[in-house]
């Protein structure tokens, strides 16, 4: 997670810092992951809901004031709601039986933006999605108390952004839209103290469902001026 920020801000630093023809988007607000997943190995399926608040993380750079650039989103999250179903037979999972329980997830790709007014415009964005969800829990066996359970979940799929900006001043501005994505694999890894078992999902999908509101700042540098280019 940390090398995900840092790489996040160094590659907002190279852009407003190096190049005198870029300008920068940066968000930095609230997000919603709703997050919908399914799969099936011969006569069992399964299907599940994930509620994750989140912190949501946004950069959208454009060159020589055109309109197509790069984007990268970020999400991380904590789990609060989670429901499963196995067989048609569904049931909520308490949450409060899990140690810990985060998602962080990332999106990069094209981005693309359209001028309705000097101070509204439309975003979107398409890209590779990639989501990790990390959990940790104490659970007992037949021969053994407290014993300490991780799980590392690894997806992989397209997601897509769509959003309005909204400029309150030159360096200010508000942003409203949401993340869709939809992932075609998952890997995952239990360990505990004495084993360690991976396994591919079979038939497995995910559809994300994210609405964020955000505070942003315009970047741009030119002539020595930092905020929308005049």
């Amino acid at each position: 997670m940390k090398k995900i920020i840092f790489g996040i801000f160094l590659f907002i630093g190279v852009n407003v810092f190096v190049f005198s023809q870029t300008e920068t988007w940066f968000s930095l607000g609230f997000e919603y992951g709703n997050f919908w997943e399914s799969s099936s190995d011969g006569n069992d399926s399964i299907k599940g809901y994930i509620g994750s608040p989140g912190i949501s993380l946004s950069v959208y750079t454009f060159w020589n004031k055109g309109d197509i650039g790069l984007f990268v989103h970020d999400i991380f999250a904590f789990p609060s709601k989670m429901t499963a179903e196995l067989n048609g037979v569904k049931s909520d999972v308490d949450l409060s039986t899990y140690d810990f329980m985060m998602q962080v997830g990332i999106i990069i790709g094209p981005g693309f933006r359209y001028n309705i007014t000097n101070d509204f415009k439309l975003h979107f964005g398409v890209g590779l999605s990639f989501l990790l969800s990390s959990a940790s829990y104490t659970g007992s066996t037949y021969l053994y108390s407290n014993v300490s359970y991780s799980i590392l979940s690894y997806n992989l799929g397209i997601g897509g952004d769509v959003g309005i900006k909204y400029d309150i001043t030159d360096m200010f501005y508000i942003n409203i839209g949401s993340i869709i994505g939809y992932d075609l694999m998952n890997y995952t890894i239990l360990s505990s103290s004495f084993s360690s078992t991976s396994t591919f999902a079979k038939n497995y999908s995910m559809i994300h469902l994210r609405p964020y509101i955000c505070i942003g700042f315009n970047l741009y540098r030119e002539n020595n001026n930092i905020g929308k280019p005049r």
